[in-house]
């Protein structure tokens, strides 16, 4: 009787695979392709999608963990309006030239920065910088795709929207 209720499922765009959530992958930056559709894929082809994306990407990014599957965004530098509370102090978390994975040694471009590293504040979204905070990680493509994917799967996350860095210009993900 309740089954009519229950979701149909959906199909991965990559494996086609079926399954209730898949998230919503887009290719473009956000300010260059307002109307692109989204590729819809599984957790799987996600964890083979990152470490691709992440290897063309041609410039440093911090990525801070996801809070939720609402949105999980790439943000240029140079674009971000709120310079103080989130630009600022996550540039400050930038790889430094020649940097060494925490986990490997290879060199890397990625920094990965727990949700602690969000400033208590009800009124805007804040973050600390590198003075003040030291719980931060610079991972290679392989170890930072790992980080990322097993924070999806323990938090259940399915995107709603997922912009991976794409360009040449510095930034961040959040």
């Amino acid at each position: 009787m309740f089954g009519i209720f229950k979701r149909k499922p959906k199909r991965c765009q990559n494996c086609g695979c079926e399954q209730q959530k898949l998230h919503a992958v887009y290719s473009a930056y956000y300010k260059d392709k307002t109307d692109e559709t989204p590729q819809e894929v599984c957790t799987p082809c996600l964890s083979r999608l990152l470490p691709d994306s992440l290897q063309s990407f041609s410039s440093r990014a911090v990525f801070v963990e996801p809070l939720s599957e609402d949105g999980y965004v790439f943000v240029r530098f140079a674009d971000e309006q709120d310079k103080a509370n989130l630009a600022q102090p996550l540039e400050s978390f930038l790889a430094p030239q020649g940097t060494a994975c925490s986990v490997c040694a290879k060199a890397t471009r990625y920094c990965w920065l727990p949700l602690e590293v969000t400033v208590d504040n009800a009124e805007a979204l804040q973050y600390q910088n590198k003075s003040t905070f030291t719980d931060y990680q610079y991972l290679c493509v392989d170890h930072l795709s790992t980080q990322f994917i097993e924070c999806v799967e323990k938090n259940h996350f399915y995107f709603l929207t997922l912009r991976l860095p794409v360009g040449d210009a510095e930034g961040f993900c959040y």
